[in-house]
């Protein structure tokens, strides 16, 4: 390991560190070629075994002398810092570590020597650092008195280690498929699709109202063996009640439902997978949360001040189908969009989004590269888009539109049921009073004792009267003499 450490210290980037430890095999022991999708040259008894989240071992006919590589998935911390996590992590493999050394190699590079199994055994590790929250742990391991005679072979075997393309049984190496097809979205032509040659698409936007719709496609190979699913139609909004809504009325137009997290959704939506493709002996190899990916998708929303939630999660599977074992992964996420604080009805609305493939497990690695690449070659229609746009906008002004004439409706009404209410006070007041209101017609209201049928205002007395009231004038017949006084209107 010290060689390969002085070589790296000559290096720019991992990058170089990757091609020197990838390079072509140095020609001894025999070649072999993993389903899983890799490439290792093994000395006479060794064996190469992996695990459901990616580590592979090449391990001698001693198995205390073996190579490993491992990746990073969720790292959190430079390479030195993540190597130090790896060996006082519990459970790990490198029990009773001891006099633990760990050294900066280059850019995003840090090594690790050790002695661990109670000082019976020693290993070399380095960490690349391979993205923001991804890396790579390439190490060899050997018994503590043979590991510097063993360490030459241990680094060929590292060496000649190497991902590839899975192959076919029997067969050469299988190219990655290329998108040269193109699937149009049947339905409102909204999007395409970029797919392989010979594959089939179904599915596309399913319209629940003006401006809800739900979204969904199942991609199958030509030969009918291998499933991709971007999204899922049947996967609808839905409302998380809060602890008061047990005292609410039931809604008809609103669908209650738990909160998820994103490996909730993913088992559950396992289920429906496995009843959709006839899948039988279903069962979970690995759930894994993704708190990565989870910020990476509220960061959008957040940004815009709205309270959101999102999970991710990361379902691994196998099966059997149609007789034959089958593969796949799933990838769930939950966004939870908060309702407005202070009350206690509903905790917010709740979206859902799934993908994910099955298919024989040879072809899992392909499959898993060819999911990403057809969700990422998704293009909208501008048409569409800015047609729906346009609706959502009309939509939401008549909708305002409406909740204003209401609101003014509810407002005039309600100050004509007060003009109303104060009549009958008035009324009632003047009955009891024994007076009545007058009105001459221009604004002016009078007010007189009640008791005659005609009331009139004298415009002479009106000038001189201390208070208009007193050039009121009363008479029981009709026309009246007084000709040159100005008749007054009951108010009732």
């Amino acid at each position: 390991m010290s060689g390969i450490i002085g070589e790296m210290r000559n290096r720019r980037t991992w990058r170089h560190f990757l091609l020197l430890l990838m390079a072509s095999a140095i020609g001894w022991g025999a070649e072999y070629h993993d389903p899983s999708g890799f490439r290792v040259d093994l000395p006479a008894g060794w064996q190469a075994t992996t695990s459901g989240v990616g580590h592979i071992v090449m391990v001698s006919p001693n198995p205390q002398m073996y190579v490993f590589v491992r990746p990073v998935l969720n790292r959190t911390a430079d390479c030195a810092e993540t190597l130090r996590q790896t060996m006082s992590s519990r459970g790990s493999e490198f029990a009773g570590v001891a006099g633990l050394e760990v050294a900066l190699a280059g850019p995003r590079l840090a090594t690790a020597r050790f002695l661990f199994q109670n000082g019976k055994s020693r290993g070399s590790m380095l960490c690349a650092e391979t993205s923001r929250r991804g890396g790579m742990l390439y190490g060899i391991a050997a018994p503590v008195n043979d590991y510097a005679k063993q360490a030459p072979q241990l680094l060929a075997v590292l060496r000649s280690f190497a991902f590839e393309e899975t192959r076919p049984a029997g067969g050469a190496s299988k190219p990655a498929p290329v998108l040269n097809a193109s699937w149009q979205e049947p339905n409102e032509m909204a999007y395409t699709l970029a797919l392989p040659q010979g594959w089939r698409a179904t599915g596309g936007i399913r319209r629940l109202d003006v401006t809800h719709y739900t979204d969904g496609a199942q991609l199958t190979s030509a030969d009918g063996g291998s499933t991709i699913r971007i999204g899922d139609q049947r996967l609808n909004q839905c409302t998380v009640p809060g602890p008061g809504a047990a005292s609410m009325p039931s809604s008809g137009g609103m669908t209650y439902c738990a909160g998820q997290s994103g490996a909730q959704l993913g088992a559950a939506y396992l289920r429906m997978l496995a009843q959709d493709l006839s899948m039988r002996d279903t069962r979970i190899v690995s759930s894994t949360d993704r708190p990565d990916l989870a910020q990476r998708a509220q960061a959008v929303p957040a940004s815009f001040g709205l309270r959101v939630r999102c999970s991710v999660g990361e379902i691994r599977f196998r099966a059997l189908r149609n007789g034959a074992p089958v593969e796949g992964a799933i990838y769930a996420q939950t966004a939870l969009f908060y309702a407005v604080q202070g009350q206690n009805f509903i905790v917010g609305t709740q979206f859902f989004q799934v993908s994910g493939f099955v298919g024989p497990a040879e072809r899992a690695g392909m499959l898993a590269r060819l999911t990403g690449a057809i969700s990422a070659s998704r293009r909208v229609n501008p048409i569409w888009w800015s047609q729906t746009q346009g609706i959502n906008r009309e939509v939401a002004e008549r909708t305002l539109a409406t909740l204003r004439a209401e609101g003014a409706h509810q407002q005039e009404a309600f100050w004509d049921r007060m003009a109303a209410a104060d009549r009958r006070r008035e009324g009632v007041n003047d009955i009891l009073g024994g007076t009545v209101r007058l009105s001459d017609g221009q604004g002016n209201q009078y007010q007189a004792r009640s008791g005659s049928n005609y009331y009139f205002l004298d415009t002479e007395a009106a000038k001189v009267a201390g208070h208009p009231d007193d050039a009121v004038r009363k008479a029981d017949v009709w026309p009246s003499p007084m000709v040159d006084f100005r008749p007054l209107e009951v108010l009732r």
